[in-house]
């Protein structure tokens, strides 16, 4: 079954470096202009060599292209209720309008679309 996304937006803050046995983790927030003028905050997830990517590269305000996969958790909040989170698991991060430090923001004018596999593509 299929599930990979492709979104498009700016990191709502400074990513959340935290570090486990495996490596670094990044959790950060984009924000996507939907329909209609909406705002869709997104949470994301990063690990290893994208998780460094992210903590070496962006900042509050960069805007970014994820391809990812959405993923449920559930937790227990520190009230004791059980909660169910969305959040999207990063495969690939593309740089769209970064700032450099010291130097004005970059501009990336071709956008590569990453292939989708067609034996997993469902038309309907």
């Amino acid at each position: 079954m299929l599930n990979q996304l492709v979104i498009m937006g700016r990191l709502t803050q400074s990513p959340e470096v935290f570090t486990s046995e495996n490596g670094n983790v990044v959790r950060f927030t984009i924000a996507n202009n939907g329909y209609k003028e909406e705002t869709y905050f997104i949470p994301c997830v990063a690990f290893s060599k994208n998780a460094d990517t992210v903590k070496n590269h962006l900042d509050k305000g960069d805007q970014i292209v994820v391809v990812g996969k959405l993923t449920q958790r559930t937790y227990q909040a520190k009230d004791g209720t059980k909660r169910t989170a969305f959040e999207v698991i990063v495969n690939e991060i593309t740089f769209v309008d970064i700032k450099q430090k010291g130097e004005p923001k970059a501009e990336v004018d071709d956008l590569p679309i990453p292939e989708i596999d067609q034996d997993d593509f469902l038309p309907f």
